[in-house]
């Protein structure tokens, strides 16, 4: 297995609008406010045009539709500026294709500076973490991901890891919605002490790619098998409220209690994780420290047994769900 780190001016500009538009909960808010802050106030037509886009990434979520990636960052983020626009066209309809590139015209200004302050940010960070992730304790993590998940064959892949600009020094971020061997990483220049950080969440993303083989299905099953009164009680939680997705929220407990706040975070950094219980606020940010802090021996067990997560475990998170929301 190889990293490849790659990106686009294209692919960055199709960020800059999406997050703009706030059209998912994983939109980055605070983004946001810094890159308004910096460019000035949103215009009556650039926030309508973030209105129409907003409706357009609804369409083409981040979910299959018909086994079928529809997700509209595949073609912008992953493919060449040259090629990106020919793609989109085959992407979308007529309609949605013209208000698009009306929509990237619009920002284009605004982006235009955003992109002169960052790429060179991103083109040092791309060195960096082509030094740093090809280290051995590093490819040990892999290992370790493809025994917890039961998937061997991506051990054989490239994965590719697509930057974005983050507007903030120390703000970092990613996704796995492009592709089953690539990821996104959001950030600027990498500081010596933001290299830890950065593994963290590379490592997150990388995580998902690993689980989609065997864990999805376990937790598609497992869900399904709820009973009817359960789950209207977990719809009437203050973390589904926020999320809407009951599998997204049991899914990312368990990527989390392996990292950036659980136990692999450990063998990838060497830093003891933080014993961050919070309850008072039932936040989707703080079920996952409440996970990973009291998912923490399960894991370790796991992992020096060399067993895949399997049902168990998934009962295990559920449960701890539960408690947290007082269910």
């Amino acid at each position: 297995m190889r990293f490849k780190i790659k990106y686009t001016k294209l692919g960055n500009q199709f960020f800059f609008i999406s997050n703009l538009a706030e059209w998912h909960f994983s939109c980055r808010t605070h983004y946001n406010e810094k890159w308004i802050k910096e460019g000035g106030p949103l215009s009556y037509q650039e926030k309508k045009a973030l209105k129409e886009f907003g409706r357009i990434m609804k369409k083409y979520t981040f979910r299959q539709k018909n086994k079928t990636d529809v997700y509209l960052g595949i073609p912008f983020i992953t493919f060449p500026n040259t090629l990106a626009w020919e793609r989109v066209e085959r992407w979308v309809n007529k309609k949605e294709y013209l208000k698009i590139k009306e929509i990237f015209n619009v920002f284009s200004v605004r982006f235009k500076k955003n992109w002169l302050a960052g790429y060179k940010e991103l083109k040092k960070a791309k060195l960096k973490l082509e030094k740093e992730l090809n280290k051995k304790k590093n490819i040990e993590i892999l290992r370790i991901l493809s025994n917890l998940f039961s998937n061997k064959e991506l051990l054989n892949e490239d994965i590719e890891i697509y930057l974005l600009i983050s507007p903030s020094k120390t703000g970092m971020g990613g996704g796995a919605n492009i592709g089953p061997e690539s990821i996104t990483f959001e950030c600027s220049d990498i500081k010596k002490d933001d290299l830890p950080r950065a593994l963290l969440i590379i490592f997150h993303e990388i995580s998902h790619l690993f689980e989609r083989k065997e864990l999805n299905s376990l937790l598609k099953k497992y869900i399904n098998n709820l009973n009817k009164k359960e789950k209207e009680k977990i719809k009437k939680s203050k973390i589904y409220q926020e999320i809407k997705d009951f599998e997204i929220i049991i899914n990312e407990m368990i990527v989390s209690s392996l990292l950036p706040e659980g136990y692999l975070s450990e063998r990838l950094t060497g830093k003891k994780i933080i014993k961050l219980i919070v309850r008072k606020q039932r936040t989707f940010k703080n079920l996952r420290y409440y996970g990973a802090y009291y998912l923490y021996s399960l894991v370790r067990e796991y992992i020096k047994r060399q067993k895949p997560l399997d049902e168990i475990f998934i009962r295990k998170t559920f449960q701890l769900f539960k408690r947290f929301e007082h269910l």
